[in-house]
């Protein structure tokens, strides 16, 4: 054998190598979902995915050893942020996550504390492999047009390259639940099938563009009888807000005491699937203003403000109101450039964003713009609009609950105000202070949303507005050592709808003809609201600004 074709069999079996070591990388990924082997045609695909990586890597660097050491330090690196990202937020890596990479490093506070000691040890090994392998080997001079291996390596990499796509068309087993997929493909198929269902548009469909297509009586100019003004309608999206006491039967039950009361007089209240755990406010948010079910986006329902801020054009509850006649008005005290929130909103309708630039060092609580300076600043909204003729729809996102928790401090003696029973003995104390930390800082910032909202509905109520509040969060917090030791929680977060006595006077006395307050009684009975998907339709029926028979398609 010549030394080309010595040279094009070492090419293979460094290939074929490099791919049983990412067959075997994929034991480290947690949850373990065994070997693509199993499945014929799932190995198939992963042998083509890893060789069209192999191929064009090594036609660009030239360095055979370099090229396998990479494909395997890149596809660890991969293992290590997906288990990283699964203990935080019991999700693996999805493709669509690549937009975190960026950010990590514009916002790395929100990012890199969660990658913990192994991780980081992990990715850098991963990186230093790669690197000494590039740095040791030297670079082949044989690789030119004369050489056969470059015609081999090109044409290896168009073969893959054709399998790949003509399987992506035919083969696509996943079903978009990242554990479930997993488990039955591991890691690179799932990154590839996730790629390709995210080359294809979500055929998904808003409520809200139904709405303002219907023509009948159910516009908010038409529903009205009498002169009664619209209602003003304000949304808080709590960040990480859930209530904890039901799962820790230490924390102080009065730590809440407002919400409670809130609670107690609104019109609906009570729990909201939502689908991110930790994380990933942004499907919440989505979820919420357009009324669209997370699994109705497919591969895009893991970061759809991606698809949205390019070429996808869906409806929302705030287009929806604008064509009522509302001004709308976004508030979120962090960079309006996160989640591309600054080209949506646009899209959709917000007439003003109001971000981090209208704060202040002063404002925050912790790392973070407080809550009480959001409910300041609301208020400041609302008062400015009572100018005007028309009625208010105010979208706020809060930040601070925003972890990581563990960055922040904490004083000992603050442990008491937040919880019934500390350990008497002090090496037991101490132990209590340290796996309750996280807990304590997080319970010390829900005690500064319980004041945002009295603040706010005390304010609507005291002035005589004519309001409406909806109030939830967008999922439960990080605290993945504190669940692995007292148990999950069930990863609902609470929610209520809360009408401001003036409304509620309005509603019963005829608002609109049909909108008694028996009609009100029969919304609350028979509305129940499992998704957040289903909140802002429920909060506009219960305002009377569309008709019961306007449900969901």
């Amino acid at each position: 054998m010549n030394i080309y074709g010595n040279e094009i069999l070492l090419i293979c079996m460094t290939q074929i190598s490099a791919w049983f070591l990412t067959l075997a990388a994929d034991r480290l990924v947690k949850p373990y979902p065994g070997t693509p082997l199993r499945n014929p045609k799932a190995a198939l695909v992963h042998f083509f995915l890893s060789s069209c990586f192999f191929y064009s890597v090594l036609l660009v660097s030239g360095r055979i050893v370099f090229t396998a050491a990479g494909l395997l330090g890149i596809y660890l690196l991969l293992v290590f942020v997906s288990n990283a990202k699964y203990r935080s937020l019991r999700e693996p890596v999805v493709f669509s996550d690549y937009d975190y990479i960026s950010d990590a490093f514009r916002f790395p506070r929100l990012y890199f504390p969660y990658l913990g000691a192994k991780g980081t040890a992990g990715a850098v090994c991963s990186l230093v492999l790669a690197g000494c392998a590039f740095y040791f080997e030297p670079l082949k001079k044989v690789f030119s047009l004369s050489d056969p291996a470059v015609y081999w390596c090109i044409a290896n990499m168009l073969a893959s390259l054709t399998v790949l796509f003509i399987s992506a068309g035919k083969f696509r087993p996943v079903i978009f639940k990242p554990v479930q997929d997993l488990q039955q493909f591991g890691l690179l198929l799932c990154l590839w099938f996730y790629f390709t269902g995210y080359l294809k548009k979500p055929e998904a469909e808003s409520p809200f563009s139904s709405l303002m297509n219907r023509e009948n009586d159910s516009s908010p100019d038409q529903a009205n009888t009498g002169s009664a003004k619209r209602p003003h309608l304000i949304a808080v999206q709590s960040e990480s807000f859930f209530d904890p006491r039901n799962w820790n039967r230490n924390i102080r039950y009065g730590i809440l005491k407002n919400y409670d009361l809130i609670s107690a007089e609104s019109e609906m209240h009570g729990s909201l699937h939502v689908p991110a755990w930790g994380a990933n406010t942004v499907r919440t948010e989505f979820s919420f203003l357009t009324g669209v079910a997370p699994e109705k986006m497919k591969a895009h329902q893991f970061s759809p403000y991606q698809i949205c801020a390019r070429n996808f054009e869906i409806g929302s509850i705030v287009a929806f109101l604008k064509s009522s006649g509302y001004r709308t008005v976004c508030i979120h005290p962090y960079d309006s450039g996160f989640y591309n929130r600054n080209v949506i909103f646009r899209k959709w309708g917000f007439d003003e964003f109001i971000d981090i630039e209208h704060f202040s060092d002063d404002h925050k609580a912790g790392p973070y713009i407080s809550d009480l300076a959001l409910a300041d600043c609301a208020l400041e909204v609302l008062s400015q609009q009572k100018a005007g003729n028309k009625p208010l729809f105010m979208f706020i996102i809060t930040m601070e609950n925003h972890g990581p928790l563990s960055l922040e401090n904490i004083e000992k003696q603050e442990y008491r105000s937040y919880f019934n029973d500390i350990a008497p003995v002090l090496k037991d104390r101490m132990e209590f202070y340290r796996k309750y930390r996280d807990l304590a800082v997080y319970l010390r910032h829900l005690a500064g949303c319980d004041l945002m909202l009295k603040k706010i509905t005390e304010a609507l109520d005291g002035e005589g507005e004519t309001a409406s509040l909806v109030f939830y969060g967008d999922h439960i917090p990080i605290m993945p050592e504190l669940y692995e030791s007292d148990g999950n929680p069930d990863g609902t977060v609470p929610y209520f709808i809360w009408n401001s006595r003036r409304l509620k006077e309005s509603i019963a006395c005829g608002y609109r003809a049909d909108a008694c307050s028996e009609k009100t009684g029969e919304i609350k009975e028979n509305s129940r609201i499992h998704g957040i998907e289903d909140l802002a339709l429920n909060w506009l029926k219960l305002c009377s600004l569309i008709n019961d028979h306007h449900d969901r398609k």
